[in-house]
């Protein structure tokens, strides 16, 4: 019996170090309405807390240039960020829009004109989470998670001639407690996940063409 529980309070442990780790899949966020349809939306196993939707009809197979529109801010009914600053939040937009651009015009060309082969790539932020610096000053309340700063997104391809949609995907992410330095700046957590928000929509269009 003892060494059962021993198995178990090990295999806890493991859990909690990993979501250190990889960072804090939050839960499906309130839809924002930036999206169409949240009907179809199911739960990636390998991106876990990521939700998307395949249309039936299409898929990104064969897109090799990207119209990449500006990011939006559409804060859904939960969100927390509407309330920053206005001059915060644009600094925050314009690192996404540098991010996904940096992030494409490395696999992909980026065009601005609709086309052949051409997705047009549509982006919100639907909610901002800033750190609490003040809980992040020592790695032992970091590591509880309180003062860890994040944001919720939401995105989609379209076809840039039919307009009609490829994929669409949702997602809410916390930073990683592991990476105590991010929690020592207002939004270096932020800036954490938004860089790994531009990952999740390229590996979309890379495992499309695998």
């Amino acid at each position: 019996m003892q060494n059962s529980k021993s198995f178990r309070h090990v295999n806890l442990v493991l859990g909690c170090v990993l979501l250190m780790l990889v960072g804090c899949a939050g839960k499906q966020p309130t839809p924002s309405g930036f999206i169409d349809d949240y009907s179809n939306l199911q739960e990636v196993n390998s991106l876990k807390g990521i939700y998307v939707h395949q249309s039936e009809n299409r898929s990104l197979k064969g897109y090799t240039k990207f119209m990449i529109e500006p990011v939006e801010i559409v804060f859904h009914a939960d969100a927390k960020g509407e309330d920053l600053p206005e001059e915060e939040l644009q600094k925050l937009v314009t690192y996404y829009e540098e991010a996904i651009r940096e992030r494409f015009n490395d696999r992909y060309q980026v065009v601005e004109s609709p086309g052949p082969n051409t997705a047009i790539l549509r982006t919100a932020i639907t909610d901002i989470k800033p750190n609490k610096v003040y809980l992040n000053l020592h790695w032992s309340t970091t590591l509880l998670g309180s003062g860890i700063g994040g944001a919720d997104f939401e995105g989609e391809f379209v076809d840039s001639q039919s307009g009609e949609n490829i994929l669409s995907v949702l997602d809410s992410k916390k930073g990683s407690s592991a990476k105590y330095h991010k929690g020592l700046s207002k939004w270096g957590h932020t800036k954490s996940v938004i860089k790994a928000w531009t990952k999740v929509l390229a590996k979309q269009v890379e495992e499309a063409n695998e």
